[in-house]
């Protein structure tokens, strides 16, 4: 070695000393020869050549990759002839004999630099050597050739085409896929063909499917499975959990490729899952595998007898696979999945019930949960129970006809079975069903649920996670209770619950406490909450207030004084912890939501008394929580609650919070306008690990693998978008709640969020931000219309900027309903002048949804589309129906606005595409939005509009077609716009359609089960039509039909018409004529 190369070895090992003192200097001199990529680069190969220090060249190997990578100083900076020595070098090296791991580091690093010259026509002689090595008779050159491929392949896949290299490739592959082993320590070789399944993996997956190539290398795919289970035989650990992860991807990419061999695979796979000698980790890919076939392919395998007979039993012998002693599993969270193989059980049985349908799957997991329940073996009566709670979301429906033997089986196991975990997974059961089959649970089960749940919570020798659990399970009870079933059972609940922070065993213990104080507020919210009371109607709410309960003294004090204790005892612990050096342990994690769940109930316990009461308390209390506020680490959860306890004690105390706004409004200010990047890349090579931001509060690192792009690294700062998304819905919320007093901070409010409509870091601060923009306009306008309307016009360019931006329908329906919103709140009429760009920004928006949707009909259309991308295309269209639907609120809030005038634009720009949207082509949903943005205009504009007429003309013979559409989604808006369109166009020009009408509306209410599940609502939208057609018609036709008419109510289903219909009765009754105007005020 020249002295370049010593000096390198010397760097090098000094490098990788154990002194930090040495190691920083050499750091320091390693980065000074990276600034000469000539002399560095050509020391580096020497060094690698010939030092006699394997973890040198090691060291050269993994410098060497970070080097070649195309972002790196070194190959940017270094000129040609010294890029085509380190290509010149590596091919030699790899010619030659070496150690297995400096081959695989050399190999990596060839690949990374041929996936980005390869392709632009850099490095000629690349394909022929990479050939050369994967017809050596050399193990390792041959991984070396066929590694090199499956690189080439996902990155250079066009190169290759045009090079003809498909058939010697396939030769290449193919043979080595078929090696044989000597015996089953031929590690050698069994590289050899878990790096073949690789390639060819790639090679699959980077073929397109029109291609005819995919089904000439389509052939070899049974082989690959081969290697998997000849690499299972051997107890070759490490090439057959690459071989499995490669298996993976290709049932994600191309399923229709496995699809034949489906049943053979899985067969494969669950005999993997259970090899005794196989690592648990091997275990475990091969059950996520699986759980991919069920997602991609469930409509085959829920065919296939192996459902029965390995599958189901697989899953649930991993729910078996409890390791932790009972003192472990006690002293841990509040969850029950520390195990890994318990989790993958959990995870497995989720998908088998999800995908496979409860016809299929339920009978066979019943026939194995049934008699586990009552084992004498506690593991199977815990297994049962979990197998049951991951299975519920798919099996609802065949589960509900074993409720109540479910309830009688587990009741007694959470009063006296012996082991806590099976009490604590019967106690999960109780809460997973709650959430499932509420409200009905609730009704027929309620007593005798509560009482086994208070009685794990009153034990007295009771495990503290068990009792945790229980009082966690009475947040679940209430939740889900929305016929609020808990009210007769609330004294009896809250003294279990107040026993349990005052009295009981656990009474210290953070789980504990923790999940009283969200079990405290759930109770009281369902009779008390302010939920109950809200309502659209400003009077109707006022009325409310003054007639609704109100938490009685004795358990509002003691609720509010539990709280502040466990809050103060949650302060102190922490600052022991803190002290005591064990900040970010589990106890501090419970602690932190200790006191995030006493903070809330403070803010409920505002709000479910009279505010009165709360008066004589607000003030200790807003000194209380502001201290905590004070000290508290700005990272701590509960910080987020005390933000939310102001905004709960604002909307109770009203103009009497106003004076602590001058405490809350500018630390949201400092947060809404705080600096910093939402997010950013991270190079793949060098920089922090993922280790070290990780232990940066508030810093979270993504790992994105991209197909033909390799590996990405993204860091999300989540502490600076939640404390901007958090302040921008604080300060609406203010601005809605104290208008008068806040108005003060409004100039500064709108410098802040109006930027972040259109911030381009994140839409978890552009969906609030834009959120918060109603509230101001109308904090604005009730100071002074005019400055409403002037900061409605300053936020139009953000929403214009924002609709750009967003990509994501549900992204894009918040956009468009803050918009209407915000017109809404704006007083004096929008001009002419801002119509025509309100109209290109929804036409935008609509040609983006067409062409979304035309990709998604295109995708649906495709070679190979699997039952999981067919799911995850129909959601997205779902998203886009829900989205486009918001463009009918924006149309209705400028007609509302303009008093009609708007119409002329909508008319001009709008309407043609609206009309469109209801022709016999397009889907339903895309039929309802036509009909219901028409509807909402007429609404609107009523009778007195000229262009109401000629809209309802037009509308009304298409509405009553539509009335007979096969989706009842259409047919419930088609019978509504035909009892409109009535009403818009008067006795003498409805007439001719009436018959025709009458008859179609009365197929809608009394055809078969035209009253029963998603038809009820359309019936009682035909029954509105029926009364609005009467009324108008005159006396005749009233008196012919409304004794008919009569037998059809009461409406039922659809809440907002039957109030309509109700009315209609009453007037009819009444002997009077409902005008037209009033329903549409």
């Amino acid at each position: 070695m020249d002295k370049a190369a010593q000096q390198f070895e010397q760097v090098a090992l000094a490098a990788m000393s154990p002194n930090n003192a040495v190691r920083s200097k050499a750091e320091g001199m390693y980065r000074s020869m990276r600034t000469q990529p000539a002399v560095y680069v050509e020391a580096l190969f020497q060094t690698l050549s010939h030092t006699n220090h394997g973890n040198v060249r090691v060291f050269c190997c993994v410098m060497l990759r970070q080097d070649v990578n195309p972002e790196s100083k070194v190959w940017q900076s270094a000129p040609p002839q010294t890029r085509q020595l380190i290509k010149k070098q590596l091919m030699s090296l790899l010619s030659k004999p070496m150690d297995r791991k400096l081959r695989r580091l050399l190999t990596d690093a060839t690949g990374l630099l041929s996936s980005h010259t390869f392709s632009e026509g850099k490095w000629d002689d690349l394909l022929p050597f990479v050939l050369q090595q994967a017809k050596s008779r050399d193990a390792g050159m041959v991984c070396t050739g066929l590694g090199l491929v499956a690189t080439l392949v996902e990155f250079a896949n066009e190169t290759l085409q045009k090079a003809r290299a498909y058939p010697p490739i396939h030769k290449v592959v193919g043979s080595a896929l078929n090696s044989k082993p000597k015996d089953n320590n031929d590690s050698s070789t069994f590289a050899v063909m878990q790096a073949a399944a690789k390639a060819l993996v790639e090679l699959l997956i980077s073929i397109t499917p029109e291609d005819q190539s995919l089904r000439v290398f389509a052939e070899l795919i049974p082989s690959l499975f081969q290697v998997m289970s000849s690499l299972a035989r051997a107890h070759q650990d490490e090439e057959l959990t690459a071989c499995v992860d490669e298996a993976t991807k290709l049932v994600s990419h191309r399923w229709f490729l496995v699809e034949p061999l489906a049943e053979k695979v899985l067969e494969l796979l669950s005999q993997i899952a259970t090899e005794q000698h196989i690592e648990d980790g091997v275990k475990r890919q091969a059950m996520a595998m699986i759980s991919e076939m069920l997602g991609r392919g469930r409509s085959k395998i829920r065919k296939m007898g192996i459902v029965r007979t390995r599958l189901v039993p697989l899953a649930f012998a991993y729910l078996r696979k409890l390791e932790l002693s009972v003192e472990e599993w006690a002293a841990k969270g509040s969850f029950d999945f520390e195990e890994e193989d318990f989790r993958v059980g959990m995870e497995t049985m989720d998908y088998l019930s999800c995908h496979l349908g409860e016809e299929v799957f339920f009978p066979v997991l019943w026939d194995i949960v049934r008699p586990a329940l009552s084992s004498s073996n506690w593991v199977d009566r815990h297994s049962s129970m979990m197998a049951i709670c991951a299975a519920l979301e798919g099996s609802a429906k065949a589960m509900c006809s074993k409720l109540e033997m479910l309830v009688k089986a587990v009741v007694p196991l959470i009063r006296s079975d012996p082991h806590p975990r099976v009490r604590w997974a019967a106690i999960n059961i109780v809460a997973h069903l709650c959430n499932e089959f509420a409200p009905a649970i609730q009704e027929a089960f309620g007593q005798i649920l509560l009482e086994a749940v208070t009685s794990a919570m009153t034990e007295p020798k009771q495990i503290a996670r068990v009792a945790a659990h229980a009082a966690l399970c009475i947040v679940d009870f209430c939740k889900s209770d929305t016929s609020r079933q808990i009210i007769k059972y609330r004294n009896q609940v809250l003294k279990s619950l107040f026993y349990l922070i005052s009295q009981g065993s656990n009474k210290s213990d953070a789980r504990v406490l923790s999940a009283a104080m969200a079990a405290i507020p759930a109770v009281i919210e369902v009779e008390f909450g302010p939920e109950n009371y809200d309502d659209d109607d400003e009077e109707y709410e006022a009325d409310a207030k003054q007639s609704r309960k109100s938490l009685e003294p004795e358990i509002y004090r003691r609720s509010l004084q539990g709280a502040v204790d466990i809050l103060k005892y949650g302060l102190n612990k922490g600052q022991q912890l803190k002290q005591a050096g064990k900040e970010g342990k589990e106890e501090s994690l419970w602690l932190m939501e200790m006191r995030s769940n006493a903070i809330r109930c403070v803010g409920i316990l505002a709000e479910c008394v009279r505010s009165e009461d709360f008066a004589k308390d607000a003030k200790q209390v807003m000194s209380f929580v502001s201290q905590a506020q004070r000290d508290l680490d700005q990272n701590d959860t509960a910080q987020e609650k005390i933000l939310e306890v102001y905004t709960k004690i604002s909307s109770v105390l009203k103009e009497a919070f106003s004076p602590y706004l001058k405490h809350v409004v500018p630390p949201l200010l400092a947060n809404a306008t705080r600096k910093g990047e939402a997010w950013k890349n991270l190079p793949d090579e060098g920089g922090p690990s993922n280790e070290q931001i990780a232990e940066q509060n508030g810093l979270e690192v993504y790992e994105v693998n991209v197909h033909g792009v390799g590996t990405k690294r993204v860091v999300i700062n989540t502490a600076l978008i939640d404390s901007k998304a958090g302040a921008c819905l604080r300060l609406g919320e203010y601005a809605q709640n104290l208008p008068e007093a806040f108005f003060q901070y409004l100039k500064q409010t709108v410098d802040a969020i109006i930027p972040l409509i259109a911030f381009e870091g994140s839409p978890r601060i552009r969906i609030p931000a834009m959120r918060a923009v109603p509230h101001l306009v109308r904090c604005a306008s009730r100071k002074n219309p005019e400055l409403g309307m002037k900061l409605w016009i300053q936020t139009l360019k953000g929403y214009e900027r924002a609709c750009a931006m967003e990509d994501e329908p549900q992204h894009l329906g918040a956009v468009l309903l803050s918009l209407s919103d915000a017109i809404d709140e704006v007083k004096p009429p929008i001009g002419p002048q801002f119509w025509e760009g309100l109209d290109k920004l929804m036409l935008r928006i609509i040609h983006g949804t067409l062409g979304r949707r035309a990709e998604y009909d295109a995708r649906l259309k495709m070679v190979g589309v699997d039952d999981q991308e067919i799911e995850e295309i129909e959601e997205s269209l779902d998203g886009e129906d829900h989205m486009i639907g918001f463009l009918s609120e924006v149309v209705k809030s400028l007609v509302k606005n303009t008093k009609g005038g708007y119409l002329k634009s909508f008319h001009k720009n709008l309407l043609g595409q609206f009309s469109r949207f209801m022709g016999d082509d397009s889907s339903p949903a895309l039929q309802c939005v036509g009909i219901c943005c028409i509807c909402e205009v007429l609404g609107v504009a009523g009778p007195q509009n000229p262009l109401s007429k000629e809209y309802a003309r037009k509308f009304l013979p298409q509405s009553i077609k539509r009335s007979e559409h096969p989706s009842v989604d259409v047919r419930q808006s088609a019978v509504f716009a035909v009892g409109l369109c009535a009403e818009i166009l008067g006795p003498k020009e409805f007439s001719p359609h009436g018959r025709e009408a009458m008859n179609i509306l009365t197929r809608n209410i009394t055809g078969p089960k035209s009253r029963e599940g998603e038809n009820g609502p359309c019936a009682d939208n035909a029954i509105s039509s029926v009364a609005k057609i009467c009324k108008i018609m005159g006396p005749d036709v009233r008196k012919s039909v409304l004794p008919t008419w009569t037998t059809w109510l009461p409406c039922k289903s659809d809440p907002s018409e039957a109030m309509v219909v109700h009315e209609h009765l009453v007037k009819f009754l009444m002997g009077l004529t409902l005008l037209t105007s009033h329903f549409y005020d």
